[in-house]
């Protein structure tokens, strides 16, 4: 497993990452100085919040392909569409496309809610159609089922908590990423022990650890969220529509202005940033 290079970054990062989202040191904290919590946050994502962002460094917010399916995919154990909800059409924009977008969106509704998080995103050379992740003590799947009208139609394939058993690491981690698989010599695994066991072998695969802070919007049948992002050094802005219903979301993108802006997923923009093969789609 390879680890975020601090170098290592492709051109499009220069179009996503905004200025105007910064890490802020507090007045005790020499300028510059960054806690050893944001290299490496604490995977399971609990109270180590308060290392990142007060009193150690807090991020500031300014005021067509068509995959497999998850069948296709060959994921076991599919949990029923009832207790994941349907799949949403989502779309997401970075940089400085956010600063107006947000300023409409804030215009028409207040936040619901704050949240902060630590979590672990899993990226292949191979698999560009699958976004598996650690949220505090949740291992979440998602596929990419398609794309209309440039909003990315993704089904939430398993949410499960940890330790996760041996054989969803093999199917819904491994397999999904279509990487070879080591023998798994444990009947279930805590995150830190997937990271540092399973994936940790493979030079294809690398784990990227993302700081967010998330204001969550919601607009009769539209989720949208505006994000402070943090990982590899690198500070990010972003805003997100998504619904269920296509038009519900082309309508919220056009009422904030993205009509012809760019969709980038979590998936792309961490691929982009980590250049070489693992920026290869297709």
């Amino acid at each position: 497993c390879q680890t975020m290079s601090r170098s290592s970054t492709a051109s499009v990062i220069a179009s996503y990452s905004s200025p105007a989202a910064r890490l802020e040191a507090p007045a005790s904290q020499p300028a510059g100085a960054r806690p050893q919590s944001l290299n490496r946050p604490d995977r399971r994502g609990h109270s180590n919040l308060h290392s990142l962002w007060s009193p150690g460094v807090r991020i500031v917010i300014p005021i067509d392909h068509v995959a497999s399916s998850r069948d296709a995919l060959g994921l076991v154990e599919t949990p029923a569409p009832d207790e994941i909800g349907p799949p949403r059409f989502e779309f997401r924009v970075w940089g400085q496309q956010v600063a107006s977008a947000a300023g409409r969106l804030r215009s028409r509704s207040g936040p619901v809610a704050v949240r902060e998080s630590v979590e672990t995103y899993f990226i292949s050379s191979g698999a560009v159609d699958v976004n598996p992740k650690a949220r505090v003590d949740m291992f979440d799947v998602k596929v990419l089922v398609g794309v209309r009208e440039r909003c990315e139609q993704w089904a939430v394939h398993r949410k499960e908590p940890f330790p996760i058993p041996a054989a969803v690491v093999a199917s819904d981690l491994l397999g999904a990423l279509r990487v070879e698989q080591p023998e798994l010599v444990r009947s279930s695994y805590e995150l830190d022990q997937v990271v540092e066991e399973v994936v940790g072998p493979h030079s294809d695969v690398m784990t990227v650890e993302v700081a967010k802070r998330r204001e969550l919007y919601s607009l009769d049948r539209v989720m949208a969220e505006v994000s402070a992002v943090a990982f590899a050094d690198r500070t990010f802005e972003t805003l997100a529509v998504e619904a269920p219903v296509l038009g519900d979301v082309t309508e919220l993108r056009a009422d904030l202005g993205l009509e012809s802006a760019e969709n980038v997923s979590y998936p792309r923009l961490l691929r982009a940033t980590l250049g070489g093969r693992f920026a290869t789609e297709g």
